[in-house]
Formats: C-alpha cells, structure tokens, sequence
C-alpha cells in the first residue's frame, strides 16, 4: 500500500514543478489545484465526490393509525399523530377537569357488528415514543379495529385516532367444501392404475421392483469367511 502512495505523491510533486511560479501564486489557498486535478484525470485516477445519503422521513404530518394482520392470532398497528391533535386533546381534558392517565391502544372485537356495538374490547398501554405495535388477539377468524387514545385517571377515555377494520384468517382447513370440485368416487384408482400402466408398460418391472424385498433376511447376511 506504500508503494503505489509514494508514487502519487512523487507524480504530484512532478506536476506542482511544472507550474510556474505565477500561477503557484494565483492558485495558493485552494484545496486541489485545477491542473494537478485535469493531470491526475488524465492519467487514470479517480477523484472520489462525496454522495449525500438519503434517509426517508419518519415522520409525515398525518393523523393516521393503520391495522394490518400478520397470522391467526396476531395483528400489527402503526401510527403517527400530529402535536396538534394531541394539543386539541389536551385541552379537552382541561376543560373537563379531568387529569392525564395514560395514551393507551384500544383493541375492539367487532366481529358482524360496528365498533358502537362492539362485543368487547381491551387495552393496551403506550409508553414513550412509541408509533406501532404487535398485538395478540388470541382469537382467530374475527374483526377487529382500534383506537388510539389518552385514559384519564378517572377512567374516560378520549380517541386521538380510529384505525380500519381488518380480519384475522381461520385457524386450520377450511370446511367449505365446493360440490362443483368434488371428485367423482372412484377418480383416483382409475387414474394411479393408468399412471401405472403407462410407466410400466415400456420398462421391465425389475427396473422399478426392489430385488431385494422378497429375499429373505438370513440371505442377505454375508458369509463368514
């Protein structure tokens, strides 16, 4: 790694002589000289640009709460509320003469029904910076929504934001059986005997038979010497 360093640094030390000492001049305060540059272009290096990183935004001025399933029994919740909201809550309680508990996820069981009438629900605690969360609902093939919200100490609660409603799958194999894909009794032996047929007929059956399943055990026991 020396080497190919000391012979840049010798190749640069090379084109600062050739410049003359008016343009040494004109140049001095500058981080690389323009000629040095073109001359190091010209032989084959590379001069390496820095390229601004990019992050997407966290954060995207909406009041949104989102709903998605990830199996039978567990469902995934992701929000952003705006400080806004959050201000206009605030002085909700206030007003009421209520104080601050707790910003809780409300999971509701609306299974048939809208969420006025659901038929339960429970919560879930928020802490810190929170924006999602995995939920167990332990129930499958049911419908659940859910609210975002802040629990007063005297037990009221007040909605920040509503999600979408979303179904988590049945658990197991489906017993709807459609009569219009029922196979006809009987399908199957047809079908293996021709399969059968059709292999079998162009090859001897020893290349397919194991020779060996029908020897007995003791003739398969080599002979002692």
């Amino acid at each position: 790694m020396r080497k190919p360093l000391r012979s840049l640094r010798k190749f640069i030390r090379k084109i600062k002589l050739k410049v003359t000492p008016h343009r040494q001049k004109k140049q001095r305060g500058t981080p690389i000289k323009r000629s040095t540059a073109e001359a190091l272009l010209r032989h084959g290096f590379v001069m390496e640009e820095k390229v601004p990183s990019f992050e997407p935004s966290t954060r995207y001025g909406d009041n949104t709460l989102v709903l998605l399933v990830r199996d039978s029994w567990w469902i995934y919740a992701y929000w952003e509320v705006t400080a806004r909201r959050e201000g206009e809550i605030a002085a909700r309680i206030r007003r009421e003469d209520l104080s601050r508990d707790k910003t809780v996820l409300r999971i509701y069981d609306v299974t048939g029904v809208s969420l006025l009438r659901a038929h339960s629900f429970f919560d879930i605690e928020i802490g810190g910076m929170a924006d999602n969360w995995y939920i167990d609902v332990g129930k499958p093939d049911r419908e659940w929504q859910a609210e975002l919200g802040v629990r007063t100490r005297q037990g009221k609660f007040f909605m920040l934001l509503r999600s979408n409603v979303v179904r988590t799958p049945r658990f197991g194999v489906s017993d709807i059986v459609d009569e219009e894909w029922v196979a006809p009794d009987g399908l199957y032996d047809t079908t293996e005997k021709r399969l059968k047929e059709a292999v079998y007929s162009e090859r001897p059956w020893s290349q397919y038979h194991n020779p060996y399943a029908e020897v007995p055990t003791a003739a398969l026991v080599p002979a002692k010497p």
